[in-house]
């Protein structure tokens, strides 16, 4: 009895073992300058710029650390590395899940990709080879209902227009793996939807007091693709930091433009004055 029990319980372990999901943890180091001190030793105008509605871009490394967990960063790396789009190939017990490896790879129009987000619907698709062509087989799920799915192509890249907008099926040139015995499982889900779920999963912290380096850790299903994440928030704020700085300086440059144009009228209203009384 002991036996059977132990040989059991070890069967059970292994195959909770092979099939449970696996979560990984991610972290990087993020270095974040404080443009605080500079700005107080600028000039009393560009001071005064803060009066005019114009705040600087850094003010302290606790702000950028609700800023690197905000939605609006994540919704840009969600859709700079097209994490909105999830791929897994069929199983018999368990789908497996993959990252970046995928034969085929699908997407939505911009246009119908951002109207996803305030007209919520979820692509779900299976792509199979057979008889020499592709064939999609799937379903549109909206608040109004099901839209089917069910076409098929001979050859790829291929369109395919719905009334969700038009999906683009590509070759992957990353992968070296053809469709074959299982399907391709192809989910598409709104950017933002995605995005509240990576920002909630991100943690971000100063590693100490004294530095202003930021840790940022995030769990994922997969290592890649979890460090991918984390590398590509740091794109994303740093491309965000420098437009807010193109922006204060263009509007600096366009209040210091407007205030000499106005002084050089002044001056010449005084110079003409002056004239008449000479």
């Amino acid at each position: 009895v002991v036996i059977v029990s132990l040989v059991i319980t070890l069967s059970l372990a292994a195959i909770h073992l092979r099939y449970a999901t696996k979560v990984y943890q991610a972290s990087v180091k993020m270095l974040i300058k404080d443009d605080t001190n500079n700005m107080r030793r600028s000039s009393q105008m560009l001071s005064n710029m803060q009066e005019m509605g114009f705040i600087s871009n850094s003010t302290g490394i606790d702000n950028e650390v609700e800023i690197l967990q905000s939605r609006i960063l994540a919704l840009e790396a969600v859709k700079d590395l097209k994490l909105y789009v999830g791929y897994k190939l069929e199983g018999k017990v368990k789908d497996q899940l993959i990252y970046k490896t995928q034969p085929i790879s699908v997407d939505l129009d911009e246009e119908h990709l951002n109207l996803m987000n305030d007209e919520p619907c979820v692509f779900s698709m299976a792509i199979k080879r057979e008889g020499g062509e592709y064939k999609v087989e799937g379903t549109i799920l909206t608040e109004e209902g099901k839209i089917p799915i069910n076409t098929s192509f001979k050859s790829l890249p291929a369109n395919l227009e719905t009334e969700k907008g038009k999906l683009m099926f590509m070759p992957n040139p990353l992968s070296k793996n053809e469709l074959k015995e299982r399907d391709l499982l192809v989910t598409i889900y709104p950017p933002k939807m995605i995005a509240s779920k990576y920002a909630a999963a991100l943690s971000a912290e100063p590693t100490s007091k004294m530095t202003s380096i930021a840790l940022l850790t995030l769990k994922d299903q997969d290592a890649n693709r979890a460090l991918d994440y984390l590398k590509q928030v740091a794109i994303c704020y740093n491309r965000q930091a420098n437009e807010d700085k193109n922006e204060v300086a263009y509007k600096t440059e366009e209040f210091i433009n407007g205030s000499l144009e106005k002084i050089n009228a002044e001056l010449g209203v005084t110079e003409g004055k002056l004239e008449d009384y000479k």
